[in-house]
């Protein structure tokens, strides 16, 4: 099974199509024109997409006028050019956002820009993404997940959205961060000099854990004073934060010590034997299989 149904464009009354593949031989994203009645959830499938022709087709899907929309997933099979990705801007009151497998190295603008009513946004498996977007800035984010990103070597910052002149909190409603699976992943820039005094970070964040990101040297010990609701930080299976606050002594470990619930769990090696990310990869592929195989069942 590698498409939907033909003629489903023309059911402009369609309330629910949980899930899309396009590409090569596949459906089209313009089969999404005139399905402004869909709701709930929905699942793209992105095979290659880079010809001028696959732009207009997503332009032609104004996914954003699917005002009903509450949760969107992409899933990527292949190349799928940044441009297309813009094209694809989700409705402004989308409430929970994923995507896997993207291999680009840009995101599109309007992850930062056009989601003030986000909740979730889970981000994995983005093979050559260095660096992270102003996430902070999302107004209404609770929960962030950032999962299997090996080429990240630095989170600064940027990622808190506070660069800018005049800039507002930095995640004002987080609850829930975590990070796992970023293999290179060596450092996470602190707030430093003046910052301190006139900078409002996470106030709401209550959970923070860290899991299999061996190379992370530290945790941003003042960033975490200022996240003045933290109550839970977890480290998994991360050699260099165990060794460095595993022993719960020691100036390292002061100041991370006003947090009221720690978890460190000391592990001597990877987990997956040095292989996370083509174990990563075949995670993803057998999802894809069994969504895939719901699907064809489904018809």
């Amino acid at each position: 099974m590698n498409s939907i149904p033909q003629g489903v464009e023309r059911l402009t009354g369609l309330w629910i199509l949980s899930g899309l593949i396009v590409g090569r031989g596949s459906g089209k994203l313009g089969y999404l024109r005139k399905l402004n009645q869909l709701g709930g959830s929905l699942e793209l499938f992105l095979g290659d997409l880079t010809e001028l022709e696959d732009l207009v087709d997503a332009e032609n899907a104004e996914l954003k006028n699917k005002k009903y929309i509450q949760v969107l997933s992409f899933f990527f099979a292949g190349e799928v050019m940044v441009d297309i990705m813009e094209a694809l801007q989700p409705p402004p009151n989308l409430h929970h956002l994923g995507m896997c497998g993207y291999e680009g190295t840009q995101l599109p603008v309007w992850i930062t820009t056009s989601l003030n009513y986000l909740r979730v946004l889970n981000l994995s498996l983005f093979e050559n993404y260095s660096s992270l977007p102003p996430l902070g800035k999302l107004p209404m984010l609770e929960e962030l997940k950032i999962l299997w990103m090996h080429s990240m070597k630095y989170v600064g910052n940027e990622f808190l959205g506070i660069m800018e002149p005049n800039a507002g909190p930095a995640f004002p409603k987080l609850r829930k961060l975590r990070f796992s699976g970023c293999s290179n992943w060596e450092e996470w820039e602190d707030i430093t000099g003046d910052e301190k005094d006139h900078l409002l970070i996470m106030p709401c964040l209550r959970e923070l854990e860290i899991v299999y990101c061996n190379k992370l040297k530290a945790l941003p010990h003042c960033l975490l004073r200022m996240a003045s609701s933290l109550e839970y930080l977890t480290v998994k299976s991360s050699l260099g934060l165990a060794s460095l606050y595993g022993d719960r002594t020691g100036d390292e470990w002061d100041k991370i010590s006003h947090i009221p619930h720690i978890k460190v769990e000391n592990c001597s090696g990877d987990a997956f034997g040095g292989n996370a990310s083509q174990i990563a990869k075949m995670l993803l592929a057998d999802l894809c299989v069994e969504k895939l195989f719901r699907r064809s069942c489904s018809y």
